[in-house]
């Protein structure tokens, strides 16, 4: 019962990694109180048109598992680099006002904003660089990853389908 009632059940596997209810109920959350934040913004109709927040949040998970999967190919990233990079991104900036905003603008403790927002960016962005110095274009080689991911779906309305999450 505990399982379920903290969502600690996976709704999908990527490779040997799980993806667990409450993660994509985070990113969910998080999705869904910026976009009500924005209601008044220029990107409203954008937004909008983004009915399914919960595959989108899901697709953000799947794309952060292979990512960090990948690391393995060009040698990993090692911790302190990643550790840096965040610094880089979050220096000068006052750890009050983040706090508040992670908390008003996605409904997230500054924890979570690091783990499920800043962190998968960064690791993005430095395996981006490893990629492209490879001599690959990123963005063919993450298609390519994510195409040639085993990438299972349980218990909700979508299925994994040539590196794209699709409803059933």
């Amino acid at each position: 019962v505990l399982v379920i009632g903290f969502g600690f059940f996976p709704v999908a596997k990527v490779g040997d990694s799980y993806i667990y209810y409450r993660e994509m109920q985070k990113l969910t959350r998080a999705a869904e109180t910026f976009k009500s934040s924005l209601n008044t913004s220029p990107f409203k109709e954008e937004l909008d048109q983004a009915a399914d927040v919960r595959k989108a949040a899901l697709g953000e998970l799947i794309q952060e598992r292979v990512i960090r999967d990948a690391f393995g190919e060009f040698g990993g990233i090692p911790q302190k680099e990643i550790d840096e990079n965040i610094a880089k991104v979050l220096g000068g900036s006052d750890p009050q006002k983040l706090k508040e905003a992670a908390r008003r603008l996605y409904a997230m403790s500054y924890d979570d904003f690091k783990k499920y927002v800043i962190l998968p960016k960064v690791e993005e962005v430095l395996l981006q660089g490893k990629v492209e110095a490879s001599g690959k274009n990123y963005e063919d080689w993450l298609s390519e990853k994510m195409g040639s991911t085993q990438v299972s779906i349980y218990l909700l309305p979508y299925k994994w389908d040539g590196g794209e999450l699709k409803n059933k």
